[in-house]
């Protein structure tokens, strides 16, 4: 019984962290081209577009709209997924993913006390 809770949590929990990670993405896509501009030496401030040649062609608008963005996305990320999470917990899915969650904690429980 407690590896079908273990497959019951797992099958629950699994689709709502990759909910989290993909919400992550757009960050690291910022974080990469940021990084990617700082290593070609390009000047990057958030006070003005700075020119970045990059193969001959100015980047600097493009590298400055990330780095803007990345404090944009930055503050609202977290705001956005605690929206979501709790729009999520509203639901049937919610529900049924909390009550999953509490069934596993029981059976931890059961199995530590029987063990013991």
């Amino acid at each position: 019984m407690l590896k079908r809770l273990r497959v019951l949590l797992w099958g629950i929990v699994s689709p709502v962290t990759l909910l989290f990670v993909l919400l992550a993405i757009p960050l690291l896509g910022n974080f990469i081209v940021i990084e990617v501009a700082s290593r070609l030496g390009c000047n990057l401030g958030e006070n003005a577009v700075h020119p970045c040649l990059v193969l001959g062609h100015d980047m600097g608008s493009f590298v400055y709209g990330y780095l803007v963005d990345i404090f944009i996305l930055g503050a609202f990320n977290p705001f956005f997924s605690a929206e979501l999470f709790v729009r999520f917990l509203h639901g049937l899915a919610g529900i049924l993913w909390m009550l999953g969650i509490a069934a596993t904690i029981v059976a931890r429980t059961i199995r530590r006390h029987s063990l013991s």
